[in-house]
């Protein structure tokens, strides 16, 4: 059980979304006021993570999550790889700050910030590793596309 908890998928789409509702009901006396309008960036983040995570798994090899222990045999640039290159960890900040902007929860965005970081720091690492493992290959496929949103320098 503590290691199912302790995933942080478990954690995004689960444990906090739950711990969320909670303080916020407990904070308005069970008057939760939603905007349903982002209700979608909640969908769009999920599904962004899922898709990115089974693309990954299927096309590139490689352990789920952090799972580094089985190392990718290829590098992946197309599907969601091909706009971002860490679609997973932005589907993650997307569903969080859909869940902060559905329930208006200074808790969600708190919580959307610190795991923003929290990935941005993994990141950096996977970055190395990826250097590493791919060589110019990765710095070829970096120089081209976007850490985090496509577009945005």
């Amino acid at each position: 059980m503590v290691r199912f908890s302790t995933r942080t998928p478990v954690r995004t789409f689960l444990l906090y979304p739950v711990l969320v509702l909670g303080w916020e009901a407990l904070l308005r006396k069970g008057r939760l006021e939603l905007k349903p309008a982002y209700v979608v960036l909640i969908v769009v983040g999920y599904l962004l993570y899922k898709f990115s995570t089974v693309y990954r798994v299927k096309h590139g090899g490689g352990g789920v999550g952090e799972n580094w222990e089985k190392e990718p045999h290829r590098l992946i640039t197309t599907g969601p790889y091909a706009f971002t290159r860490n679609p997973v960890y932005l589907g993650h900040i997307i569903f969080m700050l859909g869940l902060a902007l559905l329930l208006q929860s200074l808790l969600a965005a708190i919580l959307a910030a610190v795991i923003g970081v929290t990935f941005h720091r993994r990141i950096l690492k996977d970055e190395k590793r990826l250097a590493s493992v791919f060589g110019q290959q990765y710095f070829d496929y970096k120089s081209h596309v976007r850490r985090w949103i496509p577009g945005i320098s």
